[in-house]
């Protein structure tokens, strides 16, 4: 009985993971790994081109963030602005329907709010 319990709750979160993982483009989400052993191990990891969220530098981190933030907007049905610190580490532009603050370093210019 143990067995086929793990065995639905491998099931429902692979088929909860695939649903996630096709709402987003270059973010996967990863609910379990599977040991050289053959046990299941339950995780939750986040990763882009394949390099886990923790590993990736500034600006990947900051777009995948920006992918969950739009996959969280249409599960909700909200737009909220999404705020950017450090936007000179990043070269892509966002196609995004929120309202986009992002905030870098000019140099020379004074602090101001």
């Amino acid at each position: 009985m143990i067995e086929l319990i793990k065995k639905y709750n491998q099931e429902y979160s692979k088929l909860v993971a695939d649903e996630l993982n096709s709402l987003l483009k270059n973010v996967k989400i990863n609910t379990f790994n599977v040991q050289k052993n053959g046990d299941v191990k339950e995780t939750f990891e986040i990763t882009m081109y394949g390099v886990p969220y923790t590993s990736l530098n500034s600006a990947g981190k900051i777009i995948a963030g920006v992918e969950l933030i739009q996959l969280i907007n249409k599960a909700l049905d909200i737009n909220f602005p999404i705020v950017i610190d450090n936007k000179e580490s990043i070269t892509k532009k966002f196609d995004v329907e929120n309202q986009l603050i992002t905030l870098s370093v000019v140099e020379g210019a004074v602090l101001g709010v």
